[in-house]
Order: C-alpha cells, then sequence, then structure tokens
C-alpha cells in the first residue's frame, strides 16, 4: 500500500513535508501535540482532492461503471486498487468539483479567514496543505494543455497569460497566507 501511495502521491507527500518544515520555522512551534497537528494536517491535505472521486461515485453519477467498480472496491476495503483505478482512470471524470478554479478560489477565502483567526494548528495546517496542493493541481492542467477543464465553470474561458494572472494571484494569497501565519 506504501508504493502505491508514493506512487502516485510523490509530489504532494513533496508539498506537505515542505509546508511541515515551513510552518514549524514560522511559527517557531516547541510543543510535540502541534507539530503532530502540523504533520497531520498536512498530509490529510494530500488525499482531499480524491474525495472527489468519492463524491462523483456516490452523489453525482452512482449508476456509471467507473462508479460502481469505485464503490465496490471500497465496499470490500480494498484501498490499494481503489486508488489504483482512481488514478488510472482520472480522465472518465469531465467536471470535477474539487479540481475547479471554483474550488481553488473558496480554498483560497478558506484559507485567509482560518489563518487569520484563532483556530487549532491542525486546521490551519489542513487547509494551507489543500490550498498549496490545488496551486499544483493547477500547474498540471496547465502545463497538460486542459486549461478547459480547470476553469469548466467559466463562460469564457481564459487564455494562457489570463491562467498566469490567476495563478499569480492565487499564489501571492498563499505567500500571504504564510506571512499572516
Amino acid at each position: 500500500m506504501f508504493s502505491v501511495i508514493t506512487k502516485y502521491y510523490r509530489m504532494p507527500i513533496l508539498i506537505a513535508i515542505t509546508l511541515i518544515v515551513v510552518m514549524t520555522a514560522l511559527n517557531t512551534v516547541r510543543e510535540p501535540l502541534q507539530i503532530a497537528a502540523i504533520i497531520l494536517g498536512a498530509f490529510i491535505g494530500i488525499f482531499v482532492f480524491d474525495l472527489e472521486f468519492i463524491i462523483y461515485a456516490y452523489f453525482l453519477e452512482p449508476q456509471r461503471d467507473f462508479s460502481r467498480t469505485l464503490a465496490t472496491f471500497l465496499k470490500h476495503h480494498d484501498y490499494k486498487n481503489a486508488l489504483n483505478f482512481m488514478n488510472f482512470n482520472s480522465g472518465e471524470i469531465q467536471e470535477k468539483t474539487l479540481n475547479s478554479a471554483l474550488f481553488q478560489i473558496a480554498v483560497a477565502a478558506l484559507s485567509v479567514f482560518v489563518i487569520s483567526s484563532d483556530t487549532f494548528i491542525l486546521a490551519k495546517a489542513l487547509v494551507l496543505s489543500v490550498f498549496a496542493n490545488s496551486i499544483y493541481k493547477f500547474s498540471e492542467y496547465y502545463f497538460n494543455d486542459k486549461l478547459n477543464e480547470w476553469f469548466w465553470a467559466l463562460k469564457e474561458k481564459p487564455n494562457k497569460s489570463g491562467a498566469m494572472l490567476y495563478i499569480t494571484v492565487v499564489c501571492l494569497v498563499f505567500v500571504y497566507c504564510l506571512y499572516i501565519y
């Protein structure tokens, strides 16, 4: 199971480790419980985007073959094959709710709110991890020329320069979140 996770999540794991180091350095966290909360939040944030497939399988299109197969894997607690199946057939889902500009904008707003509030550090690490991984997901869509899938909810899809302006603003919001952290 560990080899499957490292196969598909190599870059998100590196993002989570980097975020853990940055968050502990910025806040000079010394308590073991706080460090554990940062680690747990950062690593949970890696798998948030896989909820896309579960939402699709159970709520949006439960009658499709993809949904039935994934539900069968999950029903029988075969998580290794479920991860393999989700990642191998990820292109089958066209309009993704979590892998989209709308979700990224919502996460950006939520990040500013959570980081600026006085909440438990686990929530801060989780939100920042999801935000950082959404930036990585956007870069995958950008470099694979799938911007139309990322901006599926917009009537007018931005061109490459518009997408670069968009991601610059998103990255600035992420840096601002780290600054106020």
